[in-house]
């Protein structure tokens, strides 16, 4: 099945997508959201975990990738029941 393939080659793309965040969101120098110099608040969804930083970035790492395979294993599920459905109404017609 075509849709399945697709929901795999799109779960590598976001594991490396959030990945590539947390590994940012660990190494990239700023600890703390606040105004940068454009003026622009410096919020982020992450700044949630501490502000960011080396945990947050960890947190996100393992929370994310772990939430994000879940979703994609259900969604592969229900396809599955949904042609599991599909054989036993092919196969109990009269």
């Amino acid at each position: 099945m075509i849709t399945l393939q697709i929901i795999q080659i799109v779960y590598a793309v976001v594991a490396v997508l959030i990945t590539l965040g947390s590994l940012a969101t660990m190494f990239g120098g700023r600890s703390r959201g606040g105004f940068d110099e454009f003026g622009g608040g410096g919020f982020s969804p992450f700044s949630l975990l501490g502000g960011g930083g080396f945990l947050g970035g960890l947190i996100m790492l393992i929370v994310g990738n772990v939430a994000w395979r879940i979703w994609c294993e259900l969604i592969i599920i229900f396809f599955r029941i949904n042609k599991t459905l599909n054989n036993i109404e092919i196969n109990t017609k009269i």
